[in-house]
């Protein structure tokens, strides 16, 4: 299991049919510093995630 430590703000949660909930989360580039490139070594992947 991959962690990133940061502090984003959470701009939006919904609740959507078969249990799923969608929540995104904004935060500054600098906050992330090279960090998600950490989780896509590791194995983590997000089919609909940007960067």
């Amino acid at each position: 299991m991959s962690y990133m430590g940061f502090k984003p703000l959470v701009k939006k949660v919904n609740m959507k049919p078969k249990g799923i909930v969608e929540i995104v989360l904004e935060t500054t580039i600098s906050d992330l510093n090279g960090k998600v490139e950490a989780l896509g070594s590791s194995g983590w992947s997000c089919s609909s995630c940007t960067v």
